[in-house]
């Protein structure tokens, strides 16, 4: 007799908790992941933190937290898995390291939720949105293997300094020489000089300005069926490393390619610009482009 009445016990407390945990597991339970970092370069890593949250008077003795890192909108096998142990009322944080050897947006746009109940003879499953993102830009070269090139690009640009002068910023004043032209004349001042001492034609000089700035072009274009993928993202990161070494040297830089943005499908490009910002902007095209599609 005592052993029915156990497992009647037995039986009816199963039932019991299998209800209460079917109706409520997944109440005030939260979960997020995020990265510390908006932006870093290949081969570098972020940390991660995941926060799982039970704002309830009901404990959880396994919680299965799952996501999937995706990169540029695709699959990368990156996943993560975690099981937690959470009572009631309680919140739990946990931090990782996660590396990314390859350039991309990473972004996790999902969590999946997995319990059980105290016999663990069900399984609970909730599927939740997430938003965690971080864009990963192209690693520059080494600056001594690309400082020949560099300079060698900056000297033909520096030739072209000092040529002509702006009209818009004055410099100062001097007295008329053979060829000035006409329009230089400045009449006050020259007034002013001949009365009583019967100077010269007194003329506005001015300043010389150039207009300085580097258009990358990168191409997607492929000659042959032969793809080598390498070769594309060395090309990336020497795009890369000249946009920082002209934003470093404040020369305006413009960028355009005939590739794809691997999430938007159309051909990126910047207007030139030198900023901090701009560059960062340059370089998240960088990061997004497919070099595996051309655009027409």
């Amino acid at each position: 007799m005592p052993v029915i009445v156990i497992l009647i016990v037995v039986g009816l407390f199963f039932w019991i908790q299998l209800w209460v945990y079917k109706k409520n597991w997944s109440r005030h339970l939260t979960a997020s992941v995020d990265f510390k970092d908006h932006y870093l370069y290949e081969g570098a890593g972020t940390q991660v933190t995941e926060t799982l949250s039970n704002r309830k008077f009901l404990p959880l003795p396994w919680v299965q937290v799952k996501f999937e890192i995706f990169r540029n909108g695709a699959t990368c096998n990156l996943f993560k898995s975690d099981v937690y142990n959470i009572l009631f009322q309680q919140k739990i944080t946990r931090q990782s390291r996660q590396t990314f050897a390859k350039r991309g947006v990473y972004t996790v746009s999902s969590m999946d939720l997995i319990s059980y109940d105290l016999f663990i003879s069900t399984k609970f499953v909730r599927h939740i949105p997430a938003r965690a993102v971080i864009t990963v830009y192209p690693k520059p070269v080494d600056r001594d293997l690309v400082e020949i090139l560099y300079r060698r690009l900056m000297g033909t640009l520096t030739t072209r300094r000092y040529t002509l002068e702006d009209p818009f910023i004055f410099k100062g004043i001097r007295e008329y020489r053979d060829g000035d032209s006409f329009r230089d004349i400045n009449f006050a001042a020259s007034a002013k000089n001949m009365v009583g001492s019967g100077g010269e034609w007194l003329v506005n000089t001015h300043e010389y300005t150039v207009d300085q700035s580097v258009h990358i072009l990168l191409l997607t274009d492929k000659a042959t069926d032969y793809f080598d993928e390498n070769e594309y993202e060395s090309a990336l990161r020497l795009a890369a490393s000249f946009t920082t070494m002209l934003e470093e040297d404040q020369i305006p830089v413009s960028f355009d390619t005939n590739g794809l943005d691997s999430l938007e499908g159309t051909q990126p490009n910047a207007a030139a610009g030198a900023s901090p910002q701009h560059i960062n902007s340059v370089l998240d095209l960088l990061a997004r482009l497919d070099v595996t599609k051309t655009g027409d």
